[in-house]
């Protein structure tokens, strides 16, 4: 049996295959023809972003601004044929065929710069700072052809580009220029600092300022140029080949560049860096390179030698914009020189020559123009990946200060504190006063806060008076520990006179200005004649001075100047004159006092015509309406000052130092009451007065001032380590603490330590973001010659650079440091000053 299988065939059943096939090809043609379109539009993208991107990061190195960057990236699609919306000052609605652009400043940490001028164009008139890259974006749509046909309207387009900046690999020429000549500056980031004329020319038509430049040599040191080696390890010295083809064209420092390798040993005024740490950046010309000299036997022969003057004629001639490193430091050798790299700086070479008039000084000399900063360029690149992952560190150096003895040791010394314990002794520095719990000020004429206890500062420990005596106790507490340390200073002795209060404007009796000194004012120890050098006593009798209502920080009374001073002559007249080794005693007295005098020498309150116990002009000059007339408060201060001076201070080589505690009261003629206008000093908080009366202390007991200093060094002796510094030990000499750009602290202060070998000084800073911080450091260093006057070890937080002190650094940490570490030496130099100053 067989069986057939049945076939039918139905007319059109083909059509709807072949239409499906027709629609297949069809879109893949569409789909052909606009991805090449794309494609083609994609390519003029990349490369119009790209070369944005770079126009950006050069006009920013060429010093321009915000706006100027901008400009620069628009302009630069725009030749690209990219026609482009958004950003800052583009803010119109695309049209067809126009792109999206969005640029934006990144930091070394890879990061978009913080703040408002974080995007390009934000911010039109200023210039970025810490910009390491510029990113561009620039996108959009291509709109189709045939597969709209399909439903595919657009096609996108776009690109991501960046530029960084970097050392450039050309434009670089083998000579050197000086920042500073005999210590004086000769360039700075400005220009030259004295200049000897202008140059212009037709495309340099904003005169550029330009100056005569000689030859450093062995017989002109005074010479602020020389010539360089790229490669010491394989170009000779004073060869006229090497240096006519690093001059040639373009340079040649792409083709091979070698700085020092190793540091060249100790030298003056430089700090050398932690063991590892030099070079930076090897193979790659930037700051802190030790660069090889390029010296000749006969300094006349590059500019004799025919092919260098060929190439320095065309630099002369086509006016070449000649990249030239700057440096100040040097090794010291005259035959095989190496130069510190501290500067890249852009000039015209304009004329050069050999001065042989006889007329100092002579020899080889370039006619330099100043352009500006320079040594980087832009180039495409892909920022590195953040890290938190590196270091900073460096060796810290410090201008060794201290105070020399200039006189024999003093004469035995007696102290004597002549302490205000007035009402106002209660306020805090700022005159604030509190009343029923309410802060008010009780000096700008708002609140009369005079003689009322219950206006104290309601925090007794920042009361005036509170501070003033930890202070005289600090002092006390110096005082004792010399006297025990010192012979010499064996016998000194001191004694506290207060004064407080007045006796209204009742009628007095026959001997009121005797009655006011045994009422209004009281001596520690108790009586004229007696005095102490007891610590234990004194700081006793600070506590109980002024105390009132059982509280040691309150006190109450209105400011009888004049009688504190009459009590002090009273004192000293009765005091012994002489020690037990019949040495005569200098008088030191020390008037503190925080309002202005506001009580008659009788010791009636100076208020009966609506004087205000604040108001200077009522406390000065006469009241005529007695007769003799009679001096107003602060006139009879300055009278009894003057008498105290005349006859118990002065005689001996005595002095009067008068410290006023806080600004709210100005000067009130105490510079009349101070033995020199000079030893009026000022505390505006517990700091200052602790600085007063060290500097107090050390006038008093170690003469005449002349300050010593030595060179400049990095490394500190076991003896020389302050043993009583807070925060310092045997190991650590001092802190190092790292700031974000905005303020933030990163981390904990890192520790300056000692190394118990070399006994030399370094900072580590481990896990740093890269990022631009600030830096800021304090060491504490206790000369030998301080430790002989018994004078406390100085603080030195000033940091030395080549504008001069400052409080703090910036310090860029980059993703390209060799090795992730980053290096900073520091130099420190003391806070303040060696010998004491008064003045407020």
């Amino acid at each position: 049996m067989s069986t057939q299988i049945a076939r039918h065939s139905t007319r059109g059943q083909s059509v709807p295959l072949i239409a499906a096939m027709l629609a297949v090809l069809l879109g893949m043609t569409a789909l052909a023809v606009d991805v090449g379109s794309r494609e083609a539009e994609q390519r003029n993208i990349v490369r119009g972003t790209n070369a944005a991107a770079i126009s950006g990061m050069t006009s920013l190195l060429n010093g321009g601004r915000d706006g100027d960057v901008e400009a620069a990236v628009r302009r630069s699609l725009h030749t690209n044929g990219i026609r482009v919306v958004g950003g800052v000052t583009g803010g119109e609605a695309p049209a067809e065929g126009d792109r999206e652009l969005n640029a934006i400043y990144l930091g070394e940490d890879a990061r978009q710069i913080g703040g408002p001028c974080g995007t390009v164009g934000a911010c039109d008139t200023q210039i970025p700072n810490g910009v390491k890259y510029i990113q561009v974006d620039v996108n959009g749509v291509v709109n189709t052809s045939f597969a709209r046909l399909f439903g595919q309207d657009t096609l996108g387009v776009g690109q991501r580009s960046y530029a960084s900046r970097g050392a450039c690999s050309s434009g670089f020429y083998p000579i050197a220029v000086r920042k500073s000549v005999n210590n004086q500056p000769l360039l700075d980031t400005t220009g030259f600092t004295e200049h000897d004329g202008y140059y212009r020319d037709e495309v340099y038509q904003d005169p550029l300022e330009y100056k005569n430049i000689y030859l450093r040599t062995s017989s002109n040191q005074s010479g602020g140029v020389s010539f360089v080696r790229w490669n010491a390890g394989n170009q000779a010295a004073g060869n006229s080949a090497v240096l006519s083809t690093s001059l040639t064209g373009a340079g040649n420092i792409g083709q091979g560049y070698a700085e020092l390798p190793a540091w060249p040993g100790e030298i003056a005024g430089l700090a050398t860096p932690p063991q590892g740490q030099y070079p930076n950046e090897p193979n790659t010309i930037s700051l802190t390179d030790w660069i090889a000299g390029n010296n000749f036997s006969n300094p006349q022969t590059p500019f004799t030698d025919g092919s260098v003057r060929a190439q320095l004629d065309y630099h002369k001639q086509y006016r070449t914009v000649m990249t030239l490193p700057a440096y100040q430091f040097d090794n010291g050798d005259q035959t095989d020189p190496y130069y510190f790299v501290e500067g890249m700086y852009r000039f015209l070479l304009v004329d050069y020559g050999v001065d042989t008039d006889g007329v100092l000084p002579d020899g080889p000399w370039m006619r330099l123009a100043y352009l500006g900063s320079g040594g980087e360029c832009a180039t495409l690149t892909s920022p590195a990946e953040p890290t938190t992952n590196l270091a900073l560190n460096g060796s810290v150096s410090y201008v060794p200060r201290f105070r020399q003895q200039t006189q024999p040791v003093s004469p035995p010394i007696q102290f004597l504190v002549v302490l205000d314990v007035t009402g106002s002794m209660s306020w805090n520095f700022n005159g604030n006063g509190t009343f029923n719990g309410a802060d008010v000020n009780c000096v700008d004429g708002s609140t009369n806060c005079a003689g009322q206890n219950n206006y104290r500062w309601r925090n007794a420990s920042e009361r005036r008076i509170a501070i003033a005596k930890g202070v005289l106790r600090d002092f006390v507490t110096r005082f004792d520990t010399v006297r025990g340390a010192d012979t010499n200073r064996a016998n000194d002795m001191m004694k506290i006179v207060t004064f407080s209060g007045n006796s209204g404007r009742l009628s007095l009796g026959s001997t009121p200005n005797a009655d006011a000194l045994t009422r209004l004012t009281k001596t520690y120890p108790d009586g004229n004649a007696t005095w102490t050098n007891n610590r234990g006593e004194l700081l006793g009798y600070i506590d109980a001075a002024g105390t009132q209502y059982g509280d040691i920080n309150t006190t109450e009374g209105s400011t009888n100047s004049a009688l504190g001073l009459a009590r002090a002559s009273q004192v000293l007249g009765a005091a012994p004159t002489a020690d037990s080794l019949g040495r005569e005693y200098r008088r030191i007295v020390i008037f503190v006092t925080d309002g202005v005098a506001n009580v008659l020498r009788d010791g009636r309150l100076n208020d009966s015509n609506g004087c205000g116990s604040e108001t200077v002009s009522c406390h000065v000059g006469f009241d005529t309406s007695f007769n003799p007339p009679l001096p107003k408060p602060i006139t009879a201060m300055v009278q009894e000052a003057n008498l105290l001076k005349q006859n118990y201070v002065l005689p001996n080589d005595g002095k009067v130092y008068v410290v006023a505690l806080s600004n709210t009261f100005g000067q009130a003629n105490l510079d009349q009451v101070a033995s020199d206008s000079s030893l009026l000093g000022r505390a505006d908080d517990a700091n200052e007065l602790t600085q007063l009366f060290n500097s107090i202390f050390e006038d008093a007991t170690t003469g005449e001032c002349t300050p010593g200093q030595r060179s400049i060094s990095n490394q500190i002796a076991g003896t020389e380590v302050p043993n009583t510094m807070a925060g310092v030990n045997s190991s650590t000499l001092g802190y190092v603490t790292l700031r974000t750009s905005t303020g933030e602290q990163v981390g904990n202060p890192v520790p300056i330590t000692v190394d118990p070998a070399t006994r030399r000084l370094s900072y580590s800073v481990q896990g740093v973001a890269p990022g631009t911080y600030t830096l800021s450091a304090w060491i504490g260093y206790w000369a030998p010659e301080d430790r002989t006057l018994n004078l406390d070890a100085r603080l030195y937080s000033k940091i030395v650079e080549p504008s001069g002190l400052q409080n703090e650094v910036t310090v860029a940490v980059s993703n390209g440091a060799l090795g992730g570490i980053v290096n900073r030496p520091l130099t420190l130099d003391m806070s303040g000053t060696v010998c004491p100053s008064f003045a407020p």
